[in-house]
Parts: C-alpha cells; sequence; structure tokens
C-alpha cells in the first residue's frame, strides 16, 4: 500500500534520528514525532477524559488546544509490524485500545498501559479510500466518534465501517489525499 510505505518511511526516518542523537532511548522519543488525532467531521482532537494516567480512562474527541491542566491531546504512532501500530498518549505514555479486547460495534476506547501482542492496542490505517479510517487489528473496526458528534466530550468507540462522518481521521502524513 503506497500510503503504508509512506507512513513506514516517516516512522523510519524518525528511528534514524534518534540512533544519531545521543541520549535518545527510543525511536518513539524523535523529535517530531507527535501528533494530534483530529477527526474530520468535528475537527476535535482524540484524547484522555482525564490526565490520571490510570488505566481504563475513556477516550474522547476535545479541544485540540491546551487543556486545564496544560496539557496537549499529542499521540506518538509507535510502527510494531507489517501494517500494524500503536497509538500511544504522550501525556500519560497509554495506549489506544478497545476496552477488554471486544469486538461488538460500540465498545469503547481507553488508555491501557501498553502490552507487547495485544491485538486491541494495534491499528492500522486504511488511506485506500479517502475517508482515512483507523482500523483495530483485534476487531477489524473503525474507531469512531459516537453518532458522529461534533460536540467536545464523544466517546470515541469501534464500529463497522459505514462510510460515517465520524470515522474519518486526519492523518500525520502531509500528502495524504484530502
Amino acid at each position: 500500500m503506497k500510503v503504508f510505505s509512506k507512513l513506514a518511511a516517516v516512522a523510519a526516518t524518525g528511528a534514524a534520528v534518534v540512533l544519531m542523537a545521543p541520549g535518545m532511548s527510543s525511536a518513539t522519543e524523535a523529535p517530531g514525532t507527535q501528533h494530534k488525532v483530529v477527526n474530520d467531521h468535528s475537527n476535535l482532537c482524540l484524547q484522555p477524559a482525564d490526565s490520571s494516567g490510570k488505566n481504563g480512562v475513556a477516550v474522547l474527541q476535545g479541544d485540540c488546544g491546551f487543556d486545564k491542566n496544560g496539557m496537549r491531546p499529542m499521540w506518538r504512532f509507535v510502527h510494531v509490524k507489517g501494517q500494524d501500530f500503536r497509538i500511544v498518549n504522550v501525556n500519560t505514555d497509554k495506549c489506544l485500545e478497545i476496552a477488554d479486547a471486544r469486538k461488538d460495534n460500540g465498545a469503547p476506547a481507553q488508555q491501557w498501559t501498553c502490552v507487547d501482542k495485544a491485538a486491541t492496542q494495534l491499528w492500522r490505517f486504511d488511506f485506500v479510500t479517502d475517508h482515512r479510517t483507523i482500523v483495530n487489528v483485534n476487531s477489524g473496526k473503525s474507531l469512531e466518534i459516537d453518532n458522529s458528534s461534533t460536540k467536545p466530550g464523544a466517546r470515541a468507540q469501534q464500529w463497522s465501517y459505514a462510510g460515517a462522518p465520524g470515522q474519518s481521521w486526519q492523518v500525520p502524513v502531509a500528502d495524504m489525499p484530502r
């Protein structure tokens, strides 16, 4: 997939920068690897409901600026293998996942300590259509905002791809089709 190759190249470039930078321990710490995950329909950012860093905190959409604790809704895309990525919150260092490895429509997104080989924490980016979906590896379902809401605080969940406005996301690749 052409776009996947570009995303992998971006990740590889970040890894190369880290290998050349003294004092850095992993590719996830490379400068410029933090991104907002913005819903195309609402133009709001994906973020944990609070900044506690606790496991199980719901993920929702909110303002893309600083929150009341001075944190920004930033994420790292960590390439795991093939087309699989972890989406890791920069502030809490927790992974975006679907609660309880559920596979049903409406299962909520949450943050949790990153666990190796946990398919519920792995995501693929589908850029074949111009809808730019984020798909959970465990369920094969798309990340979306509940009922395609445009209101801050609406929860993120998974749902079978239906082309709903709330299932389309902005991605950190500059030349993606809009």
